[in-house]
């Protein structure tokens, strides 16, 4: 049997506040668990020149901007913004070079 997002809500919507903030725990602790798990095969993946668009970023704005990898340093990268219309604004913000974690890059072509 599938659970939907309606079952988790439904589950949910019961709890005490208590049992709400183990959820939250349980949440929080899968959510860096991904994040490790993106970072780790980006680290791995990604390297020097590769294209890529970034990802799950604050500001907004950022997000879907591309740019090439000049610099893979751990679990950070630095990447040369494109000069196009989706990256000007972050442009614009943070300079032609922003440091960006691994786990919000995605590899373009």
């Amino acid at each position: 049997m599938t659970t939907t997002m309606q079952d988790v809500l439904y589950a949910i919507s019961g709890m005490t506040r208590a049992e709400l903030d183990l959820v939250m725990e349980a949440c929080n602790a899968r959510h860096k668990a991904v994040k490790a798990t993106e970072t780790l095969s980006a680290m791995t993946t990604l390297k020097v020149g590769d294209k890529v668009r970034l990802l799950g970023l604050s500001p907004k704005y950022a997000n879907g901007a591309t740019g090439f990898i000049t610099v893979a340093h751990g679990p950070a990268m630095l990447v040369a913004l494109e000069d196009n219309i989706v990256s000007a604004k972050a442009r614009q913000r943070f300079g032609p070079v922003v440091t960006v974690p691994a786990g919000s890059l995605e590899k373009v072509g």
